[in-house]
């Protein structure tokens, strides 16, 4: 089933004393107090999707990486004579990361709402329950209106929240097992696919209550979406379609703390640009800025293409080449007048601080904001998200609704 939204978290408590339909119910129907039409007044939901890894289907890889551009690269490409490829490859960050077996990202979610939440949502469900012809027999269903919804822009690996109608109809039946045994308020919907697509999932173990000591009845429904799960579908269905069954996920941006940085893990509305912090960017204040950026772009490059005569060498003897080293490296040159330049152009003079004669520190950059008519101050990099990344899932969906019997 693919309602599927972001939407503030409300605790709905049942107030209402509900009772156990069963078959010999007073109104002599077949299928007990359930049948009638009902109105929706709350639906819960909560949301686990599972990233997949699979040979031929789409936009599967071994890891999905949500990357980002260096907003100036074509400009600074320009001014400097390098190639835009180069200074683009060079610049290219990844800013989160997923593979098989993780949460998408953003899950799992709870979406709730009470009426005034589906009244102010657009959000509007009927469901008619017909009788069904005889005693444990089927009967049959429609469901009409306006539900929530995720869709799925491949183009842009963009999952963005809508609306959408609805117009279902099937089959239904309550108080028996799919083997046709006696088991109270069980409830078994089979969506009719001669009709087309199906909004509403198949399920054989739905739980329902009815109470009819109110006016107006409700009726309560619970039931597991897992048709679009490759493993678990086995569970309500006897086919799986990659074409047909499998959701994909789409990440295309990310919060944003209150310093103006990408925050993975922050609560506020996705922005698709922002500045870039890590710990490890300590020495600049905790930002990805241009010093901070040519020092690392150096340290890459100089790996990939040693010096015969000067390697970036393990020069703190930690163990391992990183930009720590190239610090060092950048201070030897400097101190023996070799001018070098990063492979972005930049003299690596200007990114050490001799201030101190003795013990001379990576120049911190972070309190302004990079100028391209004045790279030699340096400055915090904006990033951008180009192109989300597009992930395949396994989903299951867990939903809670509540219903109110429509008025004659």
């Amino acid at each position: 089933m693919n309602l599927k939204k972001i939407f503030y978290i409300y605790l709905y408590i049942p107030i209402a004393v509900f009772f156990f339909s069963c078959e010999d119910d007073d109104g002599g129907s077949n299928l007990g107090d359930a049948v009638g039409t009902w109105n929706l007044q709350s639906l819960n939901a909560t949301y686990d999707r599972t990233v997949v890894t699979k040979a031929g289907i789409d936009f599967s890889a071994d890891v999905y990486n949500l990357k980002a551009s260096w907003k100036d690269a074509a400009s600074y490409a320009t001014k400097m004579v390098i190639p835009e490829a180069t200074v683009s490859a060079f610049t290219e960050q990844t800013l989160a990361s997923f593979k098989a077996g993780d949460n998408a990202p953003g899950f799992p979610q709870t979406a709730q709402y009470d009426a005034a939440g589906l009244t102010a949502a657009g959000i509007a469900l009927t469901v008619v329950l017909n009788d069904a012809n005889s005693s444990g027999g089927r009967g049959t269903y429609t469901v009409t209106g306006n539900y929530p919804t995720i869709r799925f822009n491949p183009e842009t690996c963009n999952s963005y929240g809508t609306v959408a109608s609805i117009t279902d109809a099937g089959l239904w039946t309550a108080d028996q097992d799919a083997s046709g045994n006696k088991k109270l308020n069980n409830f078994i919907l089979e969506p009719d696919i001669n009709l087309g697509d199906q909004v509403l999932p198949p399920f054989p173990d739905g739980t329902y209550l009815v109470d009819r000591s109110v006016s107006p009845a409700t009726f309560k429904l619970d039931f597991l979406d897992r048709d679009a799960h490759d493993s678990r579908y086995s569970e309500v269905q006897t086919s799986w379609s990659e074409e047909n069954d499998r959701v994909n996920s789409g990440l295309d941006a990310l919060p944003v703390n209150s310093n103006g940085a990408f925050d993975p893990y922050g609560s506020t509305d996705p922005a698709a640009e922002a500045y870039i912090v890590d710990p490890n960017l300590l020495p600049w204040g905790g930002y990805l800025t241009f010093f901070a950026l040519n020092c690392l772009v150096e340290t890459e490059y100089l790996k990939a293409n040693p010096n015969p005569k000067r390697p970036l060498a393990d020069a703190n003897e930690d163990g391992v080449i990183d930009v720590n080293d190239m610090l060092i490296f950048m201070i030897v040159d400097i101190q023996n007048g070799y001018a070098s330049k990063t492979i972005l152009g930049v003299d690596y003079s200007l990114l050490i601080d001799f201030s101190s004669k003795v013990n001379p520190i990576p120049s911190n950059d972070s309190a302004s904001i990079f100028d391209l008519s004045n790279i030699s101050t340096g400055g915090k990099l904006t990033y951008k998200i180009d192109k989300g990344v597009c992930m395949p899932v396994n989903e299951i969906i867990t939903f809670s609704t509540n219903w109110n019997e429509a008025e004659d």
